[in-house]
Order: structure tokens, then sequence, then C-alpha cells
């Protein structure tokens, strides 16, 4: 895993685990989420996006999400990877 892969992995944990407090906040808003904090928020991903890049660079290894209550849809892989027939 690249240094990159890493940074972009710390920062996905920690936003995950902030998620609860996050929707107090920042509920229904795209952020830019670097060194375990909210960095911008943003009406839209392109706009956290771009300031990302702006501030950090494209290998500057931030996150941009949106916050909302999220959860897993249960998929099997073979349909996850086209391999199921229908």
């Amino acid at each position: 895993m690249s240094q990159l892969e890493s940074a972009v992995l710390r920062e996905t944990l920690k936003f995950r685990e902030m998620l609860p407090t996050l929707m107090v906040f920042h509920a229904g808003k795209w952020v830019l989420f670097k060194d375990g904090r909210v960095f911008s928020t943003h009406a839209t991903e392109t706009e956290a996006f771009v300031a990302g890049v702006s501030a950090f660079g494209s290998e500057g290894g931030f996150v941009v999400a949106l916050v909302a209550k999220t959860s897993p849809t249960p998929i099997h892989a073979a349909a996850a990877f086209g391999l199921a027939r229908a």
C-alpha cells in the first residue's frame, strides 16, 4: 500500500469514527476532511474536491465525504462483479 493510500485510509477511518459528532454540526454537507478534522464544508462534492486539491495538492491524502447516515448494502460478490446470472 502506498503512502497516499495509507493516508486516505487513516482519514477515512477517522471520518467514520467521528461521523456521529459530525452529523450534529455538518449533516447534509460535503466536507473536506484532513488530519482528523473537518478542514472546510461545501454544498457540493465538486466544491469540496477542488478545495482539497487547492489546499493539499492532488496527492494530499484528504477525504471528501457527505456527512450523512449510511447503511451498508449487502451484496454478493458475484453480483458486484457482474458474474451472477439472472
